[in-house]
């Protein structure tokens, strides 16, 4: 599934009034994304260009960092993306026009905020694209969208389109590392199937309840991010005597036969931790 997400961090979730922000812009698909983001001018109408780019498949790209006050600017503006495999000759773009406004106070609330799958800091996650289709948030369509972007240098998305046909011969892959690279690669997800670490206290389970609250666990744990293509979650059971590793691994082959299923590093956790990699259902 392709799905783009702005996500707003508060550096400060203590202090919304004085902490500051990041925004950041995650790709969560299994395609490259180019885009441009545009704000209000302070023209009426109009809008200008604030931020372009290219964002790797499952990757977060950090746009800026605004003090508190400045942070409103982003409940308007418009979002054109074109997403493509890299790889696919002669494939077309799929490109995606989205206006977004939302009420400025959703900004200063608490409750705006929650941990969201591809990070541990809360945040504000405002969808752009849904299973690679836009998200209407103000019932416009890409005609109004394209009057509005008269206060650009240059239409966006004619822009994108220029830049996807350079890059395509190219080929070229983005290096996600580095202290001048704001791209940074989605976390593992790790979960410890410890029993202690599932429950305050076992009295009462006996090995029977404590499997199922453990293979409850990764269950669920997969279901929660099953539709994140390229995901990867490290279930940590312990070497013991191999019990819970097998149910594990049947579960995984039962329910979920797509994802794949391997030893995770050796290196880190021994003998005692499953990797999955979720593959697109």
């Amino acid at each position: 599934m392709d799905n783009i997400i702005l996500s707003i961090a508060p550096l400060n979730p203590l202090r919304l009034d004085a902490g500051g922000f990041s925004v950041e812009l995650v790709n969560d698909s299994s395609r490259r994304l180019s885009f441009a983001i545009s704000l209000p001018s302070g023209s009426r109408g109009k809008y200008l260009l604030r931020s372009h780019g290219s964002v790797e498949p499952a990757t977060c790209l950090t746009i800026e960092t605004l003090g508190s006050k400045e942070i409103s600017l982003w409940s308007d503006f418009i979002f054109q993306a074109l997403l493509y495999d890299p790889e696919g000759e002669g494939s077309l773009p799929d490109a995606v026009n989205v206006r977004c406004r939302v009420d400025p106070a959703m900004f200063r609330r608490e409750s705006s905020y929650r941990r969201p799958l591809y990070s541990e800091e809360m945040a504000l996650e405002l969808p752009l694209v849904q299973d690679g289709v836009g998200v209407s948030y103000a019932g416009l369509d890409p005609k109004a969208i394209k009057e509005a972007m008269g206060g650009a240098p240059a239409d966006a998305l004619s822009e994108l389109m220029a830049k996807y046909n350079s890059d395509s011969g190219k080929r070229r892959k983005l290096n996600p590392s580095g202290s001048d690279n704001p791209n940074k690669v989605l976390p593992t997800v790790e979960v410890d199937l410890h029993i202690h670490e599932l429950v305050d206290s076992i009295t009462g389970l006996d090995n029977t309840a404590m499997m199922e609250l453990q293979l409850d666990t990764v269950r669920r744990t997969m279901r929660n991010h099953l539709r994140r293509h390229g995901q990867r979650i490290v279930f940590i059971h312990g070497k013991g005597d191999g019990v819970l590793r097998a149910a594990v691994r049947k579960l995984l082959a039962r329910e979920f036969p797509r994802c794949e299923v391997q030893d995770a590093s050796f290196q880190r956790y021994g003998f005692g931790a499953t990797l999955v990699i979720i593959h697109r259902q």
